[in-house]
C-alpha cells in the first residue's frame, strides 16, 4: 500500500499518480482532487500530455471509491474535461464568490 502523505484523526491525504493510488484504495467518504487540466504547460507535469485521459482513468475507479467527488476547478481551466466523470454521478454546483484583489497570472486576470 502506498504511503499517505499526511494522516491525521480520520483525515488521509495521498500525493502522487492516481493511476497508482486509487486502485489500492478502500472506499472512503469523499475524493478530493485537483487535476491537471488541459491548458498546463506540456510536460510540466505527469499526464499533462493528456489530461483527459488522465482524469478518465481516475474517474473509472470513483464510482467504486466513493458517492462524492470533488474536483477543483480554476477560474482559467477549461470545463469541458469534466465530462471524463461517470454519468452516475451527480454533479451539484458549488461557488464561493469571496472578496479579493485580482492579479494577475500570465495576461489573465486571475
Amino acid at each position: 500500500m502506498i504511503k499517505p502523505y499526511y494522516e491525521h484523526a480520520g483525515i488521509t491525504i495521498y500525493c502522487g499518480d492516481c493511476r497508482e493510488i486509487l486502485p489500492q484504495l478502500d472506499p472512503v467518504n469523499a475524493i478530493i482532487t485537483d487535476p491537471v487540466w488541459p491548458n498546463v504547460p506540456k510536460d510540466m507535469y505527469a499526464g499533462s500530455d493528456n489530461p483527459y485521459g488522465l482524469l478518465a482513468d481516475a474517474a473509472q475507479h470513483f464510482t467504486r471509491l466513493a458517492e462524492r467527488v470533488v474536483i477543483q476547478l480554476g477560474c482559467n481551466s477549461d470545463p469541458r474535461i469534466l465530462t471524463a466523470i461517470p454519468a452516475t454521478l451527480p454533479f451539484l454546483r458549488v461557488c464561493n464568490l469571496e472578496y479579493a484583489i485580482p492579479g494577475h497570472r500570465g495576461r489573465i486576470l486571475y
